[in-house]
């Protein structure tokens, strides 16, 4: 009877141990942090609500891969029960941060948001220098003008109108945000 005990021990530790399988992306519910794996790319049996996350914490705050549908995953099964998620990733398409269910940062192909970008896009630094620059040379101009001038009496300020009138016609473009901005990072 010992034995039978001890057989019986065995085979529920091995049914409950963690399996690792290859699987194939069918689709991503990142609203809802899981996705529907395949085992094989022609098979058409499927896990679904495979976790993204290993522990489900009803908020999915932490660190989220989402992975690229139709790429290679590894699932592993969480211990003693019949969930798997997802343990490593062949492609992502988006990562994603969250902390006290507020999104931190999200990163793309083409683009990384912090704090849901609400505030824009961040400044490219030498864009930014190449503007304040043209307008410190303006303002250069403007003051060298008015240093140099000298006031000729009785001539009803045609001596100043006629150097002023030089810098003037210099057109300063207006900055637009497009000019500053590096639309690939938001804020």
């Amino acid at each position: 009877m010992a034995d039978y005990d001890q057989l019986s021990r065995d085979l529920k530790n091995y049914a409950t141990q963690t399996v690792n399988q290859i699987c194939f992306i069918v689709s991503v519910d990142k609203s809802k942090a899981i996705c529907t794996v395949k085992l094989s790319e022609q098979e058409e049996l499927v896990y679904e609500n495979v976790r993204l996350q290993a522990i489900d914490n009803e908020q999915d705050n932490g660190f989220i891969k989402y992975p690229k549908v139709g790429s290679s995953v590894i699932i592993a099964k969480i211990d003693n029960t019949n969930f798997y998620y997802v343990a490593m990733f062949s492609e992502i398409e988006e990562i994603a941060l969250k902390i006290n269910n507020k999104e931190i940062l999200r990163i793309t192909e083409n683009s990384v948001v912090f704090n849901e970008g609400n505030k824009g896009s961040l400044v490219e630094i030498a864009k930014l220098k190449a503007q304040l620059n043209k307008a410190e040379q303006s303002i250069a101009q403007l003051k060298s003008v008015f240093s140099s001038w000298t006031p000729v009496p009785n001539d009803g300020g045609a001596a100043l109108k006629a150097v002023i009138s030089s810098w003037a016609a210099q057109t300063l473009a207006q900055t637009t945000v497009s000019d500053l901005e590096n639309s690939e990072i938001k804020q």
